[in-house]
């Protein structure tokens, strides 16, 4: 795949997934909650989504339901260090991804699934769910915007 210059672009959640495990090897769970963090912050700095796949709030926080299967199988375990082809992605995507990544980095899947269960994305769409109910709604878009537009303000106002 070529690099595109068209920065309506939307890339895949697979795509995503695959750009951060070409930075490090990492649990299913904090893939999944980078590719979440990706999404949120391509909403603020980019005003629009890195990818269309939806993200549900599942119980240990958001998962992108559709690259669930694709490692379910590492359960707790590393998902390996990959090799990709970084130059899909345009510039302002790139810049985004390492923004998400740098910022989330030294955080484990339980370090970033404790950040999204204080976080009003995830808890509006589990509604009044208990703690350990299942759940397969979707996070809304623009609630992630808003909120972590809201971060955003807070981080540059400090």
């Amino acid at each position: 795949m070529s690099k595109t210059n068209n920065h309506s672009h939307i890339y895949t959640a697979e795509q995503v997934a695959d750009w951060f495990l070409s930075q490090e090897a990492m649990t299913h769970k904090k893939l999944h909650k980078l590719c979440y963090y990706a999404q949120a912050w391509s909403l603020v700095l980019n005003n629009k989504p890195i990818f269309n796949n939806p993200i549900e709030a599942w119980v240990h926080g958001p998962v992108v339901k559709s690259l669930y299967p694709k490692y379910a199988d590492y359960a707790y375990n590393l998902i390996p260090k990959a090799c990709i082809e970084q130059n899909i992605f345009d510039k302002k995507t790139l810049k985004t991804l390492y923004f998400v990544y740098n910022a989330y980095k030294e955080f484990d899947g339980d370090d970033l699934e404790r950040f999204t269960h204080l976080e009003a994305p995830w808890l509006e769409a589990r509604a009044n769910l208990a703690p350990f109910e299942p759940c397969n709604n979707e996070i809304n878009l623009q609630t992630m915007k808003s909120f972590y537009t809201q971060q955003r303000k807070q981080l540059l106002s400090e």
